[in-house]
């Protein structure tokens, strides 16, 4: 159930979900794992009992799983191009980790 009126996050809270967004990436990252999508729009919220929350990563559509060292060099899904917005992936240069 979506909210009526837009309501202000306090900035603390603020500061905990973007460290939270730096750690799912983090982690992604360290898996080799590249998204090569990632927008605001992809993270989500999981609200369990009390007031504990979960941040979730949604939509690996174009995601990869690389080998440590290598690099994406293909647009191996060019029917999805123009949904994504990286330079890389358009033009079909070789990708990382670090495009996420």
């Amino acid at each position: 159930m979506k909210a009526s009126r837009r309501q202000l996050i306090p900035e603390a809270k603020v500061g905990l979900m973007a460290r939270a967004m730096a750690q799912a990436l983090w982690s992604l990252h360290r898996k080799y794992i590249v998204h090569r999508n990632l927008k605001m729009e992809m993270f989500g919220v999981e609200v369990s009992s009390g007031s504990h929350a979960k941040l979730l990563i949604s939509n690996f559509d174009l995601a990869f799983c690389l080998a440590p060292g290598q690099a994406i060099r293909q647009n191996f899904l060019t029917f999805t191009v123009s949904r994504v917005s990286a330079p890389e992936v358009e033009a079909n240069r070789p990708h990382d980790i670090s495009l996420d």
